[in-house]
């Protein structure tokens, strides 16, 4: 039977006898504040037809999707359970998406929640989406993120038509693709 060592927790410290002059408190190490975010430059501000960023490291270096997601499918896709959040100009929202050079992501519980730019792209809107299925799938667990980049847009493409993708949506998923199959090739598949 292995030993089992305990470690006594944080809370059950020693307590210095009590004296008659007060007692210095310890010096608290000084709270880390957060960076503070680049002022925003003209370019900066999210227009679905300007180049920007997907939820992949990728995202930096390549197109946001061109035409604009519709009330009509953001109503659609909250009707599938998933949340949809439009990230304000300066919330941490905001900023997290600006860190991730990202126009949307979703995370969540089963990937249902989904934070979005203003005015999104119908491409971003709808590959979020399509991640929660692949976490719903189990998908995520059985490939890997990366992969799961990769299988969304290679989907995307192929099903273009289905999905009502413009011939620019498709043009920038596939430069995407190919950028993410290198990074999963440099991954080593996963």
């Amino acid at each position: 039977m292995p030993k089992v060592v305990t470690r006594p927790s944080a809370h059950r410290t020693a307590r210095a006898p009590k004296t008659t002059t007060p007692a210095k408190k310890p010096a608290r190490a000084p709270e880390k504040q957060p960076p503070t975010p680049a002022k925003p430059k003209a370019s900066d501000t999210f227009e679905p037809a300007k180049p920007a960023a997907t939820t992949s490291p990728v995202a930096a270096s390549c197109l946001n999707g061109v035409e604009p997601a519709s009330q009509a499918l953001m109503e659609a896709v909250k009707a599938h359970g998933r949340t949809i959040q439009i990230a304000q100009p300066g919330s941490d929202e905001m900023r997290y998406l600006d860190y991730m050079g990202a126009e949307a992501n979703v995370g969540g519980v089963g990937m249902t929640d989904i934070l979005l730019r203003a005015h999104p792209s119908k491409a971003g809107l709808l590959e979020e989406f399509l991640h929660g299925t692949q976490a719903k799938l189990g998908m995520l667990d059985q490939y890997g993120q990366q992969a799961c980049e990769v299988k969304i847009k290679d989907f995307m493409v192929r099903h273009a038509k289905m999905l009502g993708l413009s011939a620019e949506d498709v043009a920038i998923l596939q430069k995407l693709k190919v950028e993410e199959q290198k990074l999963l090739d440099q991954a080593g598949g996963r």
